[in-house]
């Protein structure tokens, strides 16, 4: 049984959730799930005792059918994801210039 990291108190929820950035030149790989409005990058959420990397590269596995090689924690042209609903929406600006080093990020969108 699959345990995820997913905490609940009152109405907010956390989940430990675990992205990769793929570029190919000046463009950016999102998902959308066929329910959804928005876009966001591929991923999903990391099982307890999990490590990141493995996370990434079992969501990977599962979303993309194929094995990735996780360089660092971290295709649409990025440019245009200003004008985009993507979430979390740091990231409309933030994949534009990218810490050099793995960076912890806590951010909440208002819905």
């Amino acid at each position: 049984m699959r345990r995820m990291i997913t905490f609940d108190e009152d109405n907010i929820r956390f989940t430990n959730r675990v992205v990769g950035i793929a570029y190919d030149g000046d463009r950016v790989l999102l998902h959308r799930a066929v329910a959804d409005d928005f876009w966001a990058l591929p991923g999903g959420r990391a099982e307890l005792l999990e490590a990141a990397a493995d996370t990434l590269r079992r969501e990977m596995r599962e979303e993309l059918g194929t094995d990735v090689e996780v360089e660092r924690l971290v295709w649409c042209e990025v440019n245009v994801l200003e004008r985009m609903r993507i979430y979390p929406t740091f990231l409309r600006a933030g994949l534009k210039s990218l810490p050099t080093s793995t960076t912890h990020i806590v951010h909440t969108d208002s819905q």
